[in-house]
C-alpha cells in the first residue's frame, strides 16, 4: 500500500509539473529542425571528399546562417557562424566570407576565437581578394585589438612582407637562414 501511494504521488507530480507553452515548444522544435537540417547537409557536404561541393556549400551555409540567424542567443550560433564563413571561403565567396566574420566578430565579444575571425578577414583579404590595403587595414586591427595573441605577431609578419615580391622574400628567407646557421 505504501508503494502504491508513493508512485501516485510521484504520477501526480509529474503530471501537474510545468509545461512548456505553444511558444516554447514551437521555438525548441524549430531548433531542432534546423540542427537536423545541419547535420543532413553537413553529411552531404563532407561524404564524399574534403573538398566542398559549391551547390551543398551554398546550402550548407545557408543553414548554419539560418539557425545563427533565428537563435542568437544560443551558444553554438557563434560557431555556426564561423563554419558559414569558413564554408563561404572555400565555395569562393570571399566577400560574404568577410561579411560573416565581420559580423560574428561584431555580434559575438564573448566568443572564444575572436582573434581568429579578424585574422582571417586580413587573410581574405591578402591571399583570397589580393587587396593590399584592406589587408593591411585588417592586420593592423588585429595587432591593436590582440597585441598579446600569437596572430599579433603573425600578422605583424605579414604586414612586414605584404608588398615584398616573391623574390624578395625568397631573398629575405635565404638572409634569415644564413644568420641562423
Amino acid at each position: 500500500m505504501r508503494n502504491l501511494l508513493y508512485i501516485l504521488i510521484v504520477i501526480t507530480a509529474v503530471a501537474c509539473g510545468p509545461k512548456e507553452s505553444p511558444e516554447v515548444q514551437a521555438e525548441n522544435n524549430k531548433k531542432q529542425e534546423l540542427l537536423d537540417r545541419i547535420t543532413e547537409v553537413e553529411g552531404r557536404a563532407f561524404a564524399t571528399s574534403a573538398k566542398i561541393d559549391t551547390q551543398v556549400g551554398y546550402e550548407l551555409m545557408r543553414a548554419y546562417l539560418d539557425y545563427s540567424n533565428q537563435f542568437h542567443g544560443d551558444s553554438i550560433s557563434a560557431e555556426f557562424m564561423f563554419k558559414a564563413g569558413d564554408v563561404a571561403r572555400n565555395v569562393g565567396r570571399h566577400k560574404q566570407a568577410i561579411s560573416i566574420f565581420s559580423n560574428l566578430h561584431d555580434s559575438y565579444p564573448k566568443f572564444n576565437r575572436l582573434p581568429e575571425t579578424a585574422f582571417i578577414v586580413a587573410f581574405i583579404y591578402d591571399n583570397d581578394l589580393n587587396d593590399r590595403e584592406m589587408a593591411k587595414k585588417s592586420y593592423e586591427k588585429v595587432i591593436e585589438l590582440y597585441p598579446e595573441h600569437k596572430l599579433a605577431q603573425d600578422a605583424q609578419a605579414r604586414i612586414e612582407t605584404l608588398y615584398m615580391t616573391d623574390e624578395e622574400l625568397i631573398e629575405m628567407f635565404k638572409a634569415r637562414n644564413q644568420e641562423a646557421s
